[in-house]
């Protein structure tokens, strides 16, 4: 296919269109660096593209999403991505490679700040279900350490696991369906009510709030829960202080799904809703 400069989100990313007008987001490493409106794109240097020509709501956030994004946070994800088809022969839908580009992004950022959660004990249960997900996320890990110079928690590899997971599963069947939307839905009322705020669907934050609540909710509807790990009192009481708000909002949805669904949240599980409801409300 035959792509036509339009504009830069960053060096690794860039709106293209073809033969016939129609855009496109291409991404590879070095793709628009030096390049003019009007250029002809390297067709072997793209890695990925996603449809931009479509007014819907996929390639509006497609287009936020990879807005969002670093340039190294774009180089990595498409080697791990290399990596992971490689050595399983599945490929990333567009929705789970820049769903993986997020998480590695925030990830990076809650190291480099010292947010970190130890949940080894859910890492050692992983490993005996997904032996092979387990060792491709295992390397992933070191793979990112090395290209940021940083050192990331061994809960890393659960939280990669799961990215990979999802390639080769579909959690959701169709008898879940009524049931995780009305939860979620309940869900974001107890949100906008606490904090009488109102999110635009075309919000990043939010789709990927969503996508957390989704996930979340899921793992517990197929009682996939795993034992709370004994996490560091020091964390919790580090992110009370620094979000009291939003950890105050996550028990509140804590025991609303305790009430509704005799659901229990884990330590983890509570501080990566405070983490995804200070992200929504707050940044």
């Amino acid at each position: 296919m035959e792509w036509i400069f339009v504009k830069s989100f960053n060096n690794n990313a860039a709106l293209v269109a073809d033969t016939v007008n129609n855009e496109w987001i291409v991404v590879g490493n070095g793709i628009s660096f030096g390049k003019k409106k009007g250029d002809q794109i390297d067709s072997g240097k793209v890695e990925r593209y996603f449809q931009a020509y479509e007014v819907n709501q996929e390639s509006k956030q497609n287009l936020t999403a990879i807005a969002t994004l670093h340039d190294q946070t774009l180089v990595v994800t498409s080697e791990i991505v290399t990596i992971f088809t490689e050595k399983t022969g599945l490929e990333f839908s567009d929705h789970q490679y820049l769903a993986l580009a997020d998480h590695i992004q925030f990830a990076v950022n809650r190291a480099k700040e010292g947010l970190t959660v130890n949940v080894a004990a859910m890492a050692w249960e992983l490993q005996l279900v997904y032996p092979q997900e387990y060792a491709i996320a295992k390397e992933t890990k070191l793979h990112i350490e090395t290209a940021y110079g940083i050192s990331l928690p061994e809960s890393e590899i659960v939280f990669l696991m799961y990215h990979f997971i999802g390639v080769n599963n579909e959690l959701e069947q169709m008898n879940d369906t009524v049931r995780v939307t009305s939860l979620i839905q309940q869900t974001l009322e107890i949100v906008q009510h606490s904090t009488s705020q109102q999110f635009g669907t075309d919000n990043l934050n939010y789709s990927r709030f969503l996508t957390h609540l989704r996930f979340f909710i899921l793992k517990k509807i197929q009682e996939e829960t795993f034992v709370d790990s004994g996490i560091e009192s020091v964390l919790i009481e580090k992110i009370q202080q620094e979000y009291p708000e939003s950890y105050a909002l996550a028990k509140k949805i804590g025991d609303f799904y305790q009430y509704q669904e005799k659901w229990q949240m884990t330590a983890e599980e509570l501080l990566y809703l405070t983490l995804h409801l200070c992200r929504l409300t707050l940044l």
